[in-house]
């Protein structure tokens, strides 16, 4: 058992280790410190982890997700994000499940197996989700949503981003990181505005981004790795 654990964790390199306990560390200090809910410190954690599987390329990580994920539809819920909430269920929900299956049928390595898509594909992925994007706009306009504009838009790449995982391109991560800046700057609002209890999640975003950074150069070198075993192996 201790050296299917040591053996799990060899291929993780300092950075990965550092990242994930700090933060990991840190959301639950701040939830006892800060006497948090619950439901954000399990947030915080499961998402967090999922982003970072994510990141190593691992399918089990949408597991992790669907528990983030159904924990932050019920807390936009409570705080009248209705683009939030619907979009996660309706949309995320899914893709979380159909990515479940479509990575773990496609490995390489023990990791998912990168594909690159099609132009013609980014062509019509782009114009079917701005075309949403107006749409759901208009729709949290008319059940006067806060920041309708940054909700439609973070709903937006969150779409993008979460399609291209499904599909398993490394564009993924790049939409990932358009998506973190949109949500920093939907829930910094209430967090200025004294609500303390939204901080893990606040800082759970700023985590975020720097996770998703570290996927674009990540996955690039995971892709590199397959092609190359690809190549040998023709």
């Amino acid at each position: 058992m201790l050296n299917k654990i040591k053996n799990y964790f060899s291929e993780w390199n300092w950075f990965e280790i550092s990242f994930i306990t700090i933060f990991e560390i840190a959301f639950i200090v701040l939830g006892i410190v800060f006497k948090q809910p619950f439901l954000s410190t399990l947030y915080s954690t499961t998402i967090l982890l999922c982003a970072f599987l994510l990141v190593k390329g691992k399918w089990y990580a949408y597991i992790f997700g669907l528990v983030g994920i159904s924990v932050y539809i019920y807390i936009s819920f409570q705080n009248d994000y209705y683009g939030e909430s619907i979009w996660h269920l309706c949309i995320t929900v899914p893709l979380y499940i159909s990515s479940i299956i479509n990575w773990f049928k496609n490995q390489q390595n023990k990791v998912v197996k990168i594909r690159k898509i099609t132009k013609l594909e980014i062509v019509l992925f782009i114009f079917g989700f701005v075309t949403l994007f107006v749409g759901f706009y208009f729709l949290l306009k008319f059940l006067n949503t806060p920041q309708a504009l940054t909700s439609a838009l973070a709903v937006m790449f969150s779409g993008m981003a979460n399609y291209l995982a499904m599909r398993r391109s490394d564009l993924s991560f790049v939409a990932y990181c358009f998506d973190d800046v949109f949500v920093i700057i939907l829930w910094l609002i209430p967090v200025i505005n004294g609500d303390i209890g939204l901080l893990n999640v606040l800082i759970t975003m700023f985590a975020f981004l720097i996770n998703d950074i570290y996927g674009v150069i990540n996955w690039a070198k995971i892709k590199r790795i397959q092609a190359n075993d690809n190549k040998n192996n023709t």
